[in-house]
């Protein structure tokens, strides 16, 4: 699977939700969508990788060969070889220039960047059916987006979407294995 990327520094948001916007339920994604996973690992390999505690602490298994970034309200919180940082002034001070990263969540962090306007494109994954969950991202910043649909299926659809006087070019995420 080969992606092309947009290149410089800029960060892009990577999430899957259903239509009451639930990304996740007791700690795991809510579904179980192989072909959507299989994206999202191609889309985001050997990049650094931005997210909050508790995604960091959910996920099955490290993915290899990419830095961590993670943000946690918790002095205690430190796992060997992650970044951590407590606020978006500590991050923003010292974060490597120029380079790509892509913001995985939770909702509290995709929230925090979509108020303070640090996202370049948000990648989502539109999961059709609708499943319980206890966490829900808050998509509203995404209205005033230009987006365009690059893969549907029955099962979900994935819509790129450009910060309002942004680049639109969802050609550029093509190769995606769909």
């Amino acid at each position: 699977m080969t992606l092309t990327l947009p290149r410089g520094a800029m960060i892009i948001a990577v999430l899957a939700c259903d239509p009451s916007g639930t990304l996740g339920n007791q700690g795991t994604l809510p579904w179980q969508l192989p072909q959507e996973l299989r994206f999202f690992r191609a889309l985001v390999q050997g990049h650094p990788l931005i997210m909050g505690r508790k995604t960091y602490e959910s996920l099955p298994r490290r993915l290899p060969d990419r830095p961590y970034y993670v943000f946690s309200r918790q002095n205690s919180f430190k796992p060997s070889n992650v970044h951590v940082f407590s606020s978006l002034k500590a991050f923003q001070e010292n974060r490597p220039s120029g380079a790509l990263f892509f913001m995985i969540g939770g909702a509290e962090i995709t929230d925090l960047f979509a108020k303070a306007n640090l996202l370049d494109y948000a990648i989502l994954s539109h999961i059709h059916a609708t499943y319980k969950g206890e966490v829900h991202v808050n998509l509203d910043f995404l209205k005033a987006w230009k987006h365009t649909c690059f893969y549907n299926s029955k099962i979900f659809d994935v819509l790129c979407y450009t910060y309002p006087g942004g680049d639109l070019n969802s050609q550029a995420l093509k190769g995606n294995g769909f």
